[in-house]
């Protein structure tokens, strides 16, 4: 292995030069401490499973949406943290809600970040019993009291509940079923409640873009800030 890398090195150099080669090295080692930082750290702290990407387990679904759904990869704190300090809210006065909750991990940062009604929605069977079970060790890690609901379900087939939420997605689908979504909340925001969206990865930032009752508050590379807003006179 040493010998390999030393061999790469070599190449390196001879064809990018010092500047680029150490400035190659540099990013790789920021990318492995952020990668046991943010994963492997984390889940030894807990004594969970979320870092492992996984897709195989999509060809194993049933929905009319497959084709719109993405393959399950997780998120990390420092994303999750930076978006949420750009909202002034008071967590336990919200519904947090992770569409397409995968292991379990974000629903897990929510309880961090002191929200007591915390609901993950995923499509994939394997990935809602993973979830169930990490969550289960990490409330017996932390004795956390937040109310954890997740649900084996289609977004196809969801269904929006009354109050204030706060509902994240790390781009889990696309095209239609995003559409879908988007309906769905739009639909569902009516009076004085609050709805906001925390999007990481914001692939389909321009369907968001074409919603009049959706109000863009911050949108970079990394994420999108949304909150979806009645349109109703």
């Amino acid at each position: 292995m040493a010998r390999r890398f030393y061999t790469r090195l070599q190449r390196q150099l001879r064809q990018q030069g010092w500047r680029h080669t150490l400035a190659s090295l540099y990013q790789r080692a920021q990318y492995r401490y952020r990668y046991l930082r943010d994963d492997v750290l984390f889940d030894k702290r807990y004594g969970v499973e979320t870092r492992r990407i996984e897709s195989a387990y999509l060809s194993q679904q049933q929905s009319d949406y497959l084709d719109s759904a993405e393959f399950y990869e997780p998120s990390r704190w420092r994303h999750f943290s930076r978006m949420l300090a750009h909202l002034s809210i008071q967590p336990s006065d919200f519904h947090f809600m992770d569409i397409g909750a995968g292991k379990g991990r974000v629903l897990m940062f929510a309880d961090r970040a002191g929200f007591h009604q915390i609901t993950g929605v995923e499509l994939a069977p394997q990935l809602v019993e993973t979830a169930q079970r990490n969550v289960q060790r990490y409330r017996q890690k932390t004795g956390s009291a937040a109310h954890f609901d997740i649900r084996c379900e289609d977004v196809a087939h969801f269904q929006v509940p009354a109050g204030n939420l706060l509902i994240y997605l790390y781009n889990p689908f696309r095209g239609e079923l995003m559409q879908l979504f988007l309906d769905k909340l739009q639909q569902a925001q009516q009076g004085d409640r609050l709805i906001y969206v925390l999007y990481r990865n914001p692939a389909c930032a321009e369907l968001f873009a074409a919603r009049r009752a959706v109000q863009c508050l911050v949108l970079n590379n990394e994420y999108g800030i949304y909150q979806v807003i009645s349109t109703r006179r």
